[in-house]
């Protein structure tokens, strides 16, 4: 009965045909070769993936920093922001003359003035308007002198620009 029916492996394969392959050079694989060939290929390719991965995250951060750099070239110095304008200063040139405004908010004023020239006009023509306006207030400078303590103080707003503005 053995002779006349085909004998099967395990897998259902014909016993004769695998004694063919062994034949033909084929040999059986020893335990545990595949799995360890299977282990090997995945084991390299998670070490592809981790080095796509990590060198596209250096390529990022990288990126980031240059980025990073860039902007703070481009963000004006602390001093710069902290100035005021011309628009600011003709917006509290009244303050300004009147002595009106915080020390800080003077500071930055003055700091502008230092370097304009239009805006310095604009406090002069203020400063001579007040001074006018505020002149019927006291002696003529002839008249002073021929008063008892002829070193009566001046108007204030004549002192505006000797005066430092402290707020």
């Amino acid at each position: 009965m053995t002779g006349d029916t085909p004998q099967h492996d395990l897998e259902g394969r014909d016993t004769a045909a695998s004694q063919g392959d062994h034949a033909q050079g084929w040999q059986d694989c020893r335990g545990g070769e595949i799995a360890a060939c299977v282990r090997g290929v995945v084991s390299r390719r998670r070490a592809a993936r981790r080095s796509r991965i990590v060198q596209s995250t250096i390529t990022v951060a990288g990126l980031l920093v240059v980025l990073g750099m860039g902007s703070l070239w481009m963000i004006p110095p602390q001093a710069a922001v902290a100035e005021a304008c011309c628009k600011d200063v003709h917006d509290m040139a009244e303050q300004y003359v009147h002595h009106e405004l915080d020390a800080e908010t003077t500071a930055r004023i003055e700091r502008h003035l230092e370097g304009c020239q239009r805006c310095q006009q604009h406090i002069h023509s203020l400063t001579e308007q007040l001074n006018q306006a505020l002149s019927w207030l006291w002696p003529l400078p002839e008249l002073e002198k021929a008063l008892p303590g002829g070193d009566s103080k001046s108007p204030p707003a004549l002192a505006v620009q000797s005066r430092t503005h402290t707020g």
